[in-house]
Protein backbone atom coordinates (compact mmCIF):
# COMPACT_ATOMS: atom_id res chain seq x y z
CA UNK A 1 0.00 0.00 0.00
CA UNK A 2 0.90 3.71 -0.88
CA UNK A 3 0.13 6.35 1.18
CA UNK A 4 0.27 9.69 -0.27
CA UNK A 5 1.84 11.55 3.08
CA UNK A 6 4.71 8.62 2.73
CA UNK A 7 7.48 9.86 0.33
CA UNK A 8 8.82 7.19 -1.19
CA UNK A 9 12.19 5.89 -0.65
CA UNK A 10 14.58 4.99 -4.07
CA UNK A 11 16.96 2.59 -4.38
CA UNK A 12 20.06 2.88 -5.55
CA UNK A 13 21.94 -0.13 -6.92
CA UNK A 14 26.01 0.43 -7.37
CA UNK A 15 28.13 -2.09 -8.70
CA UNK A 16 31.23 -2.74 -7.20
CA UNK A 17 32.05 -5.84 -8.44
CA UNK A 18 36.29 -4.86 -9.31
CA UNK A 19 36.25 -6.67 -13.31
CA UNK A 20 33.60 -6.87 -16.00
CA UNK A 21 32.20 -10.35 -16.80
CA UNK A 22 35.45 -10.91 -19.30
CA UNK A 23 37.78 -10.69 -16.09
CA UNK A 24 39.41 -8.02 -17.22
CA UNK A 25 39.97 -5.15 -14.71
CA UNK A 26 37.29 -1.96 -14.38
CA UNK A 27 38.39 1.19 -16.03
CA UNK A 28 37.38 2.99 -12.33
CA UNK A 29 39.26 0.33 -10.54
CA UNK A 30 42.35 0.66 -11.85
CA UNK A 31 45.68 2.14 -9.68
CA UNK A 32 47.03 5.27 -11.50
CA UNK A 33 50.59 5.19 -11.74
CA UNK A 34 52.56 7.33 -9.04
CA UNK A 35 53.88 10.49 -9.97
CA UNK A 36 57.74 11.00 -9.11
CA UNK A 37 58.62 12.69 -5.94
CA UNK A 38 60.18 15.55 -6.04
CA UNK A 39 63.33 15.98 -4.15
CA UNK A 40 63.24 19.34 -1.88
CA UNK A 41 66.28 21.77 -2.97
CA UNK A 42 67.16 21.96 0.93
CA UNK A 43 67.23 18.29 0.99
CA UNK A 44 65.58 18.53 4.45
CA UNK A 45 62.36 16.90 5.46
CA UNK A 46 59.15 19.08 5.00
CA UNK A 47 57.17 19.20 7.52
CA UNK A 48 53.18 19.39 6.37
CA UNK A 49 51.16 22.76 6.48
CA UNK A 50 48.72 22.73 10.20
CA UNK A 51 45.80 21.85 9.81
CA UNK A 52 43.27 25.13 9.73
CA UNK A 53 40.75 25.29 12.79
CA UNK A 54 37.49 24.34 10.45
CA UNK A 55 36.97 21.31 9.87
CA UNK A 56 36.21 20.31 6.48
CA UNK A 57 32.63 19.39 5.16
CA UNK A 58 32.74 15.55 3.94
CA UNK A 59 29.90 14.60 1.22
CA UNK A 60 27.55 12.49 2.62
CA UNK A 61 28.65 8.30 2.53
CA UNK A 62 26.04 5.89 1.07
CA UNK A 63 25.83 2.75 3.86
CA UNK A 64 28.98 0.66 3.19
CA UNK A 65 31.33 3.01 1.72
CA UNK A 66 34.51 2.99 3.05
CA UNK A 67 36.07 5.80 4.86
CA UNK A 68 38.64 8.39 2.83
CA UNK A 69 42.11 6.51 3.70
CA UNK A 70 43.74 7.96 7.14
CA UNK A 71 40.46 8.20 8.77
CA UNK A 72 39.08 6.84 11.33
CA UNK A 73 36.05 6.98 13.76
CA UNK A 74 36.37 8.97 16.43
CA UNK A 75 35.83 6.79 19.29
CA UNK A 76 39.53 4.85 18.38
CA UNK A 77 41.96 6.33 19.92
CA UNK A 78 45.25 7.98 18.29
CA UNK A 79 48.06 6.19 16.71
CA UNK A 80 51.32 6.10 17.24
CA UNK A 81 53.82 8.09 15.33
CA UNK A 82 54.89 6.66 12.29
CA UNK A 83 51.54 4.46 12.12
CA UNK A 84 49.26 7.43 10.50
CA UNK A 85 47.02 5.74 8.46
CA UNK A 86 47.87 1.92 9.03
CA UNK A 87 44.39 0.12 10.03
CA UNK A 88 43.02 -3.72 9.20
CA UNK A 89 41.46 -2.42 5.74
CA UNK A 90 44.47 -0.91 4.43
CA UNK A 91 46.15 -4.16 5.24
CA UNK A 92 43.53 -6.14 3.44
CA UNK A 93 43.81 -3.60 0.29
CA UNK A 94 47.32 -4.03 0.14
CA UNK A 95 47.40 -7.73 0.20
CA UNK A 96 44.39 -7.70 -2.34
CA UNK A 97 46.50 -5.16 -4.74
CA UNK A 98 49.55 -7.79 -4.76
CA UNK A 99 46.72 -10.72 -5.40
CA UNK A 100 45.58 -8.70 -8.10
CA UNK A 101 48.19 -7.90 -9.94
CA UNK A 102 50.25 -11.29 -9.66
CA UNK A 103 46.80 -12.29 -11.46
CA UNK A 104 46.17 -9.95 -13.95
CA UNK A 105 49.89 -8.81 -14.43
CA UNK A 106 49.42 -5.34 -14.44
CA UNK A 107 51.92 -2.97 -14.25
CA UNK A 108 54.47 -4.56 -15.85
CA UNK A 109 54.73 -7.53 -13.48
CA UNK A 110 54.50 -11.19 -14.83
CA UNK A 111 51.64 -12.98 -13.96
CA UNK A 112 51.79 -15.41 -11.07
CA UNK A 113 49.52 -17.54 -10.19
CA UNK A 114 51.29 -19.24 -7.42
CA UNK A 115 52.62 -16.16 -5.76
CA UNK A 116 49.47 -14.93 -5.99
CA UNK A 117 47.91 -17.99 -4.17
CA UNK A 118 50.22 -16.95 -1.09
CA UNK A 119 48.59 -13.48 -1.16
CA UNK A 120 45.08 -14.69 -0.89
CA UNK A 121 45.92 -17.59 1.68
CA UNK A 122 47.42 -14.55 3.35
CA UNK A 123 43.99 -13.12 3.04
CA UNK A 124 42.12 -16.22 4.35
CA UNK A 125 44.32 -16.33 7.20
CA UNK A 126 43.35 -13.18 8.67
CA UNK A 127 39.84 -14.06 8.18
CA UNK A 128 39.96 -17.44 9.66
CA UNK A 129 42.51 -15.46 13.28
CA UNK A 130 40.14 -12.05 13.03
CA UNK A 131 36.91 -13.98 12.69
CA UNK A 132 34.26 -12.84 15.79
CA UNK A 133 36.58 -9.55 16.30
CA UNK A 134 36.08 -7.52 13.56
CA UNK A 135 33.19 -4.98 12.75
CA UNK A 136 30.35 -6.04 10.55
CA UNK A 137 31.71 -3.74 8.09
CA UNK A 138 35.39 -5.09 8.04
CA UNK A 139 34.13 -8.52 7.51
CA UNK A 140 31.98 -7.79 5.04
CA UNK A 141 35.27 -6.34 3.14
CA UNK A 142 37.35 -8.85 4.15
CA UNK A 143 34.64 -12.01 2.75
CA UNK A 144 33.96 -10.05 -0.77
CA UNK A 145 37.69 -9.32 -1.24
CA UNK A 146 38.21 -13.01 -0.68
CA UNK A 147 35.53 -14.31 -2.77
CA UNK A 148 36.55 -12.10 -6.08
CA UNK A 149 40.24 -12.83 -5.77
CA UNK A 150 39.58 -16.75 -5.58
CA UNK A 151 36.89 -16.38 -8.28
CA UNK A 152 39.78 -14.40 -10.04
CA UNK A 153 42.43 -16.97 -9.59
CA UNK A 154 39.85 -19.70 -10.40
CA UNK A 155 39.49 -18.05 -13.90
CA UNK A 156 43.10 -17.35 -14.48
CA UNK A 157 44.14 -21.53 -14.38
CA UNK A 158 45.87 -22.40 -17.34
Amino acid sequence: MHDEDTPSKKIRVVDRRWFTEDGELRPEREVPSPAPRETPPDSQERTPPEPSGTPETERPRAPGDRPPAGSRPETEAPQEMGQAGLDFLSLVDFLAQQALVLLSGAHGVEKNRDQARIFIDFLGVLEEKTRGNLSPEEARILTDVLFQLRTLFVQAAP
